[in-house]
């Protein structure tokens, strides 16, 4: 029409854009155009096919020929710009984008999710999972179930509080792994310094130490009903 709109007459449901023999080649719209889909402009997106492995897949590419380091190669925010108390509030929210971890090649395309959310300011990167599957947090991480831990656990030196019972097999110094508490099966609870055995408390808490046992001057040994015995 003259107005630049392009409009189908007909009743709802009763036209269409291009035949199965004639379609339409590329679509065009403004950086603020909207596809409604439906009558009442809901949005459904379903596979018609009912075989196993038929998956609704949305792919977003980019156009560049070019990746480098830090390029966003997708990008999905999540934002409500319509909210009546503006500022913060109609700013992206959240959002998910994947980046280039380098320069990709013909052997690397090595790629980031990064998840962002926003509390008072534009949705920023708050967990990452990197291209070597590691997943980093910038806040806390709160398991309902069970954290069940192959590799190694690495506390950074932070301290570990508020804990209930732990079940371990041994307890090792950071620096000295050579000073460690092993648990063994059988109610054997191995102190060692050095690498080896110092002393050992048995499931009947009789104590038997490889060496000698050296107390202050003036400090003494005795038992319950006689503390200074010797």
């Amino acid at each position: 029409s003259s107005d630049g709109n392009l409009t189908v007459s007909g009743t709802i449901n009763g036209s269409s854009l291009g035949t199965a023999s004639s379609e339409f080649s590329n679509l065009f719209l403004a950086d603020a155009g909207i596809i409604y889909f439906g009558s009442d402009q809901d949005i459904q997106l379903k596979h018609t096919a009912t075989a196993d492995d038929k998956p609704v897949s949305l792919t977003l590419q980019t156009g560049e020929t070019d990746i480098a380091a830090n390029d966003v190669i997708g990008q999905i925010d999540f934002q409500a710009p319509d909210e009546g108390t503006g500022t913060d509030a109609i700013l992206v929210a959240a959002g998910i984008a994947a980046i280039s971890e380098g320069d990709f090649s013909s052997s690397s395309n090595a790629t980031k999710l990064s998840f962002a959310t926003g509390a008072s300011e534009l949705a920023a990167e708050k967990m990452s999972l990197s291209s070597g599957g590691n997943l980093v947090v910038s806040g806390n991480v709160s398991v309902g179930g069970d954290l069940d831990v192959t590799g190694s656990l690495d506390m950074s030196d932070a301290n570990l509080t508020n804990v209930g019972s732990i079940q371990l097999d041994s307890i090792a110094g950071d620096g000295d792994t050579n000073s460690s508490i092993t648990f063994s099966g059988s109610d054997v609870i191995t102190i060692a310094t050095g690498g080896t055995t110092a002393a050992t408390f048995n499931a009947n808490q009789i104590l038997t130490l490889a060496d000698d046992l050296i107390i202050k001057d003036g400090g003494t040994i005795g038992s319950a009903s006689d503390t200074d015995a010797i």
